[in-house]
C-alpha cells in the first residue's frame, strides 16, 4: 500500500478485512484482529478521529455477536473488555447477560468471568449478587463455587465468608471428586499459612 495517508491507509486495512470476513464470518480470530487494529489506530490517531475508530470496534464486536457468533465466547469476552476499558460497564454487563440467555452456552465459565467484572466495577456486593443468580441456574458446575469462594478469600480476604461458599458448594457437589481436591487444596493452603505462621 503505497500511501502516507494514514487514513487512507485504515480505509484499505479495513476493506480487507472485510472482504476476509465474507468468507471467514465464522471465524472469531478475524473479527478479534479486526478490532485490535481499529483499537491500535485509536490510541495512535488524534482524539476527535479516536473516539470514531473506538465506536467502530464497538459496532464491530456488535456485528459479530448479533448473528454469526452469537455464543462464541472468545468474542463476547474480548467485546465486554473492551466496553469496560472504555468505562462502558453497562454495555459490558449487556454482553455477560446475552450470553447467558442462550442454553447451550457454557454457563459456568460466563457466571465466573461476570463475577470477575462485576467485582472489579461494582465491588463485593455485586460479584456476591451475580454468585446467588450462579447459583440458582442449573447449568453450573462445581467452578463456580470454587471461583467465587477463592475470590473472597483473596480479594476480601474474608476466610469466613469462603469457608461458607464451600460447604454450600458440597451440598450439590459433595459427590463431585474434582470439587472436592479444590476444596481439599484450599484446606491444605490454609493450614500451611497457618504452621507457617
Amino acid at each position: 500500500l503505497r500511501t502516507t495517508d494514514q487514513a487512507e491507509l485504515v480505509k484499505r486495512v479495513l476493506y480487507a478485512y472485510e472482504q476476509c470476513l465474507l468468507c471467514f464470518a465464522y471465524s472469531a480470530e478475524v473479527w478479534c484482529e479486526a478490532a485490535v487494529f481499529l483499537q491500535r489506530v485509536s490510541e495512535a490517531g488524534n482524539t476527535s478521529s479516536s473516539e470514531k475508530w473506538l465506536e467502530e470496534v464497538s459496532a464491530l464486536y456488535s456485528r459479530a455477536a448479533s448473528h454469526p457468533l452469537s455464543q462464541n465466547l472468545l468474542l463476547n469476552f474480548a467485546h465486554a473488555d473492551f466496553e469496560e476499558l472504555r468505562q462502558h460497564f453497562d454495555k459490558a454487563e449487556e454482553v455477560y447477560k446475552s450470553l447467558l440467555q442462550f442454553k447451550d452456552v457454557n454457563a459456568t465459565l460466563v457466571y465466573i468471568q461476570y463475577m470477575k467484572f462485576s467485582r472489579r466495577t461494582g465491588g463485593v456486593v455485586a460479584a456476591r449478587l451475580v454468585f446467588k443468580q450462579a447459583r440458582e441456574d442449573l447449568r453450573i458446575h462445581h467452578q463456580v463455587f470454587v471461583a467465587a469462594a477463592l475470590m473472597e478469600f483473596y480479594i476480601t480476604k474474608d476466610k469466613t465468608v469462603a469457608f461458607k461458599i464451600f460447604e454450600l458448594g458440597m451440598k450439590r457437589f459433595g459427590d463431585e471428586p474434582k470439587y472436592l481436591l479444590a476444596y481439599l487444596d484450599h484446606l491444605s493452603h490454609l493450614n500451611g499459612r497457618t504452621l507457617d505462621q
